[in-house]
């Protein structure tokens, strides 16, 4: 059926068209976006497109083989060209047969052997192609290896009857292997909805089938997309398959891709045989028998490649079962290799997230700032060819921050020696290399307090947290000297070596025993004392042990000097041993950290660490703050005096310097130490001292917390999507301070109203805290009504305005300029009502469509203006008519027992001259029938004769 007015052409298929209007600005805006590809629309479909390596099944279940499909093959409403876009048009009623299916389908399959019917279709050979992660026979064997089909294509029509899970849906491209499907894309939608869906079904032949959502529900009461995709609109789709990867790509202009992955390696298809599928396979075989499907396919390509060699690639750092620090950046390095061809690329994912990718080798990338978890990494790598390989996973472990993690070291005559070291625990074992320890290393062993302290820890039989520099020396190759400051705490093991020098039997034949062990031992008599375990011949059997007096509770240096020969031990500046060791000639190394000698635990913070030449060297004082105590609390407005006990063992306090946080609140040099911080207002501090010496070493103590005034919290939350701003900012607040609070929607959102400690709309609001407080804000979604209007006319609407909440009942009432009259409502609701009402569940759009009045004369006018020709008939006929005004029209075929045929036009149409073509289907029977044009209330009536 052909609708001709003036030199335009319509090719409408069998349906009720709400606006003709409409209908021109589609077929104007699809010939122009048709126009881009190319398309003539006086061509068949192989005068447009490459079928030559296609053939098409129809829904009668005949088939056209490749050489026919070139020769210009079409099917009359089946499979041809638009005569107004010049697209490829499947067309399939629900009523149609097909083969090894229950579904009707108007198809395309594809047809790698290109004619040469001697070649097979089945099975794995040239007319069928292959996964890359298949054997190299068969894919040798294939008429092509992986595959990729991009499609721009247009839905312009789906089945409205039937079973309620059928209907709306139908498949639009597809992969199919010897008897079940990898990918098959699905366009679907709803009768009630505007705009369709898109989801697709991956088919494993090694359990059931599996569905992925790209654009909207798949389900069979799914509300209307708001991203959907309506009858009609262009869009395109990608399948792509390499080895076991298949990837769903949905494009669309002015819109993100819709990208979907999915890891066939479990699917079973490495031994399997593919080919694509394009066209229009209906969903539906329950409608009515005219109801059916319809989709206009604007451009296909498909493209396979040759056998290939997938590559290797193997990740090397991190190792598995390795673990961080939240916080810390990760180094990913990969080794990738491709024997028949070249690297193009090394992703790096954790999980299914990609993290990042590397073109060039080495190949690898810093995944910055990670977070607590344990994570699964691997990486892909992909050739010149595209195929791609994915490394075993790698599985490593970030643990939470300790509290006082500081990082990188920073930390005073310090960072030289960790810099020059290596972490090893609970054994020998190296956990973190000199890199790892520069770049912020910590776990729940080995981290940073208060900013300025590494803490050492360890618990069990015989355990350690040891730092061995990396440097190895003989004490024959000069002076050198260990300085460091340390505190023991929370020992439970009878002994635990906090510094050691420790021979390397790799080195030569050294007996791998320390020659030196500073230990603190809890029940050697005397007891809590601190001890140097040393080696007095190069055997290593025979151990001295000397004491070095009791164990300071605090801080306290050590120097450990290697000079001529002789060992000299010093505790807090006190020389406590000096001892000969110039028998021991074995390659050493420094080591510290704590290693327990039993069993239990015990924890050892260092601020100090460092090697030297030999000399003896200036400790850091020692500072705490005696008063006020940690937690204490004062009243607002109070003068608090600060008092700090101060000490240097080897020299004098020449200053103290007090902070609140990072701010300097004043200092003294004279003792005893002390200073008054004045009317101190409402607030919680903390408290700190740092002491210099006379030499200039500085330390600094131990943090105290004091609060001023009462303090309460104020926690939000949020329903909906929003947020809230306060002023001032900030959770916990002095007792009576009046905090703003503005709520601020986010888009397609409003604020509703507060809850909790504060109720009502007012925006914004205020609230004393009196007490803590909890308060919550309530977004609620919004959606737009827009309007238009077509003709001479005007659309009021009630409640006002243009965005209303979800749920809102909005009256519309169109007002017709003068001598017109309401047509129809189109869009999102319909009627010819004067008055409609609108439920704002989702956005709206909404057209009023406004004409002359007809007059009985105009009407009369118009019926006396239908004719048909040629009558009698054979092929088609030809059905002319009128309008003088706009208005709705039908026009149907009846026979002599007054039953439909068929309805030719069911629309609102212009003014103007029309003429409609008619061709009967095929197994119409010859005789008397009756055209019926009503306009109106007015019916005509023309007999017409069909004989063949």
């Amino acid at each position: 059926m052909n609708i001709r007015m003036g030199s335009l052409h319509y090719f409408l298929s069998v349906g009720k068209l709400t606006c003709i209007r409409f209908m021109l600005f589609y077929t104007l805006a699809s010939t122009l976006t048709a126009n881009c590809f190319g398309q003539d629309p006086n061509l068949p479909p192989s005068g447009n497109f490459d079928l030559s390596k296609w053939k098409v099944t129809l829904p009668d279940q005949t088939e056209a083989l490749e050489a026919e499909l070139t020769s210009g093959f079409e099917s009359e409403n089946e499979f041809y060209t638009d005569p107004a876009t010049g697209a490829m048009v499947f067309r399939c009623p629900n009523d149609g047969e097909t083969g090894g299916s229950t579904y009707p389908r108007s198809e395309l399959r594809e047809m790698l052997r290109a004619g040469n019917t001697s070649i097979s279709t089945q099975g794995i050979g040239l007319n069928n192609w292959v996964f890359s992660s298949s054997s190299l026979a068969n894919q040798e064997a294939s008429g092509g290896v992986d595959g990729t089909m991009t499609a721009t294509v247009a839905v312009d029509h789906v089945s409205t009857t039937g079973e309620s899970n059928k209907i709306g849906r139908v498949i639009i491209g597809q992969i199919h292997a010897s008897s079940d499907e990898p990918c098959r894309i699905y366009y679907r939608k709803l009768p009630g909805n505007t705009k369709g869906s898109i989801y697709f079904a991956h088919e494993p032949t090694t359990s059931s089938e599996q569905w992925y959502e790209m654009i909207g529900s798949r389900s069979n009461s799914a509300s209307d997309p708001a991203d959907g995709i309506a009858l009609g609109e262009q869009f395109s789709y990608e399948i792509d398959v390499v080895g076991n990867t298949l990837t769903v790509t949905i494009m669309r202009d002015g819109k993100d891709d819709v990208v979907h992955v999915v890891d066939m390696s479990d699917s079973g298809f490495e031994d399997d045989w593919m080919y694509f599928k394009a066209g229009n396979y209906n969903q539906n075989n329950s409608g009515d028998p005219g109801d059916y499907a319809q989709v206009s396919f604007f451009a296909l390509d498909v493209s396979h490649s040759s056998p290939n060699n997938p590559p290797s690639v193997s990740i090397t750092n991190p190792s598995n079962n390795d673990t961080f620090i939240e916080s810390d950046d990760i180094t990913i390095t990969a080794n990738a290799s491709d024997s028949d061809g070249t690297i193009s690329k090394v992703e790096f994912f954790e999980g299914s997230n990609k993290l990042g990718e590397d073109t060039s080798s080495p190949y690898s990338f810093e995944w910055e700032n990670v977070a607590e978890g344990n994570y699964s990494l691997t990486a892909v790598a992909t050739d010149d060819k595209g195929s791609t390989t994915t490394s075993s996973e790698v599985g490593i472990t970030i643990n939470s921050q300790p509290t006082g993690y500081d990082a990188p070291y920073d930390i005073p005559r310090f960072q030289a020696f960790i810099g020059g070291s290596k972490l090893q625990a609970p054994t020998s074992s190296t956990i973190a290399t000199q890199s790892d320890l520069i770049n912020g290393y910590s776990s729940d062993n080995f981290y940073v307090v208060d900013g300025d302290k590494v803490a050492f820890n360890q618990t069990g039989t015989s355990m350690r947290t040891e730092l061995r520099h990396e440097t190895n020396w003989v004490i024959t190759d000069g002076d050198r000297s260990l300085h460091g400051r340390l505190k023991i705490e929370e020992q439970t093991c009878d002994q635990v070596t906090v510094v050691q020098i420790h021979d390397d039997a790799n080195e030569g034949s050294g007996p791998n025993k320390p020659l030196l062990r500073i230990y603190k031992h809890l029940t050697k008599t005397p007891v809590n004392h601190l001890w140097a375990a040393v080696k007095t011949d190069d055997t290593g059997d025979n151990t001295s042990h000397v004491d070095l007096g009791e164990a300071p509770t605090e801080y306290f240096g050590f120097d450990v000097r290697l000079v001529g020969g002789n060992m000299i031990i010093d505790i807090d500046g006190d020389e406590k041993a000096n001892l000969d060791v110039s028998y021991w000639t074995f390659p050493s190394y420094w080591k510290a950290g704590v290693y327990l000698q039993d069993e239990g635990e015990a924890t050892a913070y260092f601020d100090e660490l460092y090697e030297g030449d030999g000399t003896e060297v200036n400790h850091s004082p020692s500072v705490s703050i005696t008063s006020p105590t940690n937690e204490e609390s004062f009243t607002p407005g109070s003068d608090i005096t600060i008092e700090v006990d101060a000490f240097d063992t080897d020299g004098s306090i020449s200053n103290i310097e007090f902070f609140q946080g990072n701010e300097k609140i004043g200092e003294d040099a004279t003792a005893p130490f002390a200073i008054t911080w004045n009317s101190v207002p409402v607030g919680n501090y903390t408290l700190t001292a740092v002491a210099t010496d006379n030499e200039g070493a500085t330390s600094k103590s131990l943090g105290i917390d004091i609060s001023l005034g009462v303090q309460y919290s104020l926690t939000t939350a949020i329903t909906g999507e929003g947020s809230i701003s306060l002023n001032p900012t900030g959770g916990t607040y002095a007792e009576n301070t009046i905090v703003n609070l503005t709520a601020t929607a986010s888009t397609g959102y409003q604020f509703n109203g507060w809850s909790g400690d504060l109720t009502g709309r007012q925006n914004p609001v205020s609230i004393t805290m009196d007490s803590d407080k909890s308060v919550e804000a309530s977004f609620v979604p919004v959606y737009t009504l827009t309007t238009s209007i077509i003709g001479d006319g005007s659309i009021t609407l009630n409640p006002s305005g243009g965005t209303y909440e979800d749920g809102t009942e909005v009256t519309l009432t169109a007002i017709p300029g003068s001598g017109n009259q309401l047509q129809s409502w189109s869009g999102d609701a319909s009627g010819t009502e004067d008055q409609i009402t609108v439920t704002m569940n989702s956005n709206k759009s909404v057209t009023a469509t406004f004409g002359d009045a007809l007059s009985v004369e105009n009407i009369e006018e118009s019926n006396y203006k239908l004719s048909a020709y040629p009558n009698p008939f054979d092929l088609m006929a030809t059905f002319e008519y009128r309008l003088s005004a706009v208005t709705e029209v039908e026009l149907s075929i009846y026979d002599v027992m007054g039953k439909k045929v068929e309805e030719l036009v069911n629309q609102f149409q212009s003014q103007g001259n029309y003429s409609v073509d008619w061709t009967p289907k095929n197994d119409l029977p010859n005789g008397l029938y009756f055209a019926k044009l009503i306009i109106g209330k007015e019916t005509k009536s023309l007999k017409i004769l069909l004989d063949r």
